[in-house]
């Protein structure tokens, strides 16, 4: 069976994650993670090459075109609910060191409450997705 497995939870805050370009509901260039090294939710480590970010953009743009997960949502926090969503990916890409991301707010609060800062930490969710040919 197909599916989301193995997901680790990375959160890092740097005063240069927060620069953002604004257009209407769209955010674009969001810093939303960097080649380094991290400990992930579980305790593991792991070193990020610009080859995974390469990856990570690559595999979200075939599952997002293939319609497999075509709704990526922002949360406020790490829960499951649909409550906590506040926007969803709509492209992901490297650039430099930094994984970007451009994302759709679901309404003019959630777009708000981030132009105040009130959403300014991230952390992110990343996780394995297994295809059908292992």
């Amino acid at each position: 069976m197909s599916g989301v497995e193995g997901v680790a939870t990375f959160g890092f805050s740097e005063p240069d994650l927060l620069e953002t370009s604004t257009s209407g509901l769209i955010e674009r260039d969001v810093k939303v993670f960097k080649i380094g090294t991290f400990t992930d939710s579980y305790g593991r480590t792991k070193e990020w090459t610009g080859e995974d970010l390469d990856t990570a953009a690559s595999n979200f743009k075939e599952l997002r075109d293939l319609n497999i997960l075509p709704n990526v949502p922002v949360r406020k926090d790490h829960s499951t609910s649909i409550k906590d969503v506040v926007a969803y990916f709509t492209d992901v890409r490297r650039d430099g060191n930094f994984l970007l991301a451009d994302w759709e707010w679901v309404s003019e609060e959630a777009k708000h409450a981030w132009d105040r800062k009130q959403l300014r930490n991230r952390s992110i969710e990343i996780g394995k997705y297994t295809t059908n040919a292992g």
